[in-house]
């Protein structure tokens, strides 16, 4: 692939990229005071937020998609979901040969689907149920570790339902970063370290990568054989600073 060719695709990837980073540009000092309590499993869960951003998952195929919102769960016409839908969605998660939840994409694409596939967000009600139907359907330990996991990305989805609205149309490479570092730390607010590297890991390199590419072309004292070498660094793949006429 000659480095002309390579630099047109990078323009490409990088103008839907901005797109996509202006809208994770949060507000400096917006959910500041608002970390997760610790979990207790036989506690009821605390605080729910305001309307959440539609998902901007697209193509999941989990069995979970949310209709009309409840405030009461009496009868199964009152529900999101059937029992028969949580506990299809529950299947296709991994579970090692330990018992131990395996949080990755199937958790993430799951986690989306319930808590911001909705144009509400779930009630305290609705989360106590989910909760439920996720023990009695897993085993105990991956049974436990979902229900808590659910908990944290409840009160993480809220938030980021709240924050939503503060998203500033931010102009310029280190604006989107400082936008992308305040939307990392609120991942790992809500949901610790782990959790949200398990999770968002790969969102996360994907968002770095693109700001260094956008610094690298913004740079004008590199010329096109530096840019290349820049892009062979960053990802491993050769590229012909000189081009095929």
């Amino acid at each position: 692939m000659t480095w002309r060719v390579i630099q047109a695709l990078l323009l490409v990837t990088l103008s839907a990229a901005v797109s996509v980073l202006l809208f994770f540009a949060v507000s400096e000092g917006k959910g500041d005071g608002r970390r997760l309590a610790t979990h207790d499993p036989g506690a009821p869960v605390v605080q729910t937020r305001a309307e959440l951003a539609d998902s901007r998952r697209a193509g999941s195929n989990v069995a979970l998609h949310p209709q009309q919102p409840s405030g009461r769960l009496d009868s199964p016409s009152q529900r999101r979901w059937s029992e028969q839908q949580v506990e299809a969605t529950l299947a296709g998660l991994p579970v090692d040969e330990q018992g131990n939840l395996q949080p990755g994409r199937e958790l993430r694409a799951v986690l989306d689907t319930v808590f911001l596939g909705g144009d509400a967000s779930l009630t305290l009600a609705e989360l106590a149920w989910l909760q439920q139907q996720v023990i009695a359907v897993m085993p105990d330990t991956a049974g436990r570790q979902a229900a808590d996991v659910m908990e944290r990305y409840f009160h993480y989805s809220n938030m980021y339902r709240d924050l939503s609205g503060s998203f500033q149309q931010r102009s310029g490479v280190e604006a989107l970063a400082s936008g992308q570092q305040q939307l990392a730390r609120l991942r790992r607010d809500y949901l610790g370290e782990a959790l949200a590297n398990a999770l968002f890991a790969d969102e996360e390199r994907m968002a770095r990568v693109t700001l260094h590419n956008m610094r690298t072309q913004m740079n004008t004292r590199l010329d096109d054989t530096e840019k290349a070498e820049q892009w062979q660094w960053l990802t491993g793949e050769p590229a012909d600073p000189e081009g095929d006429e």
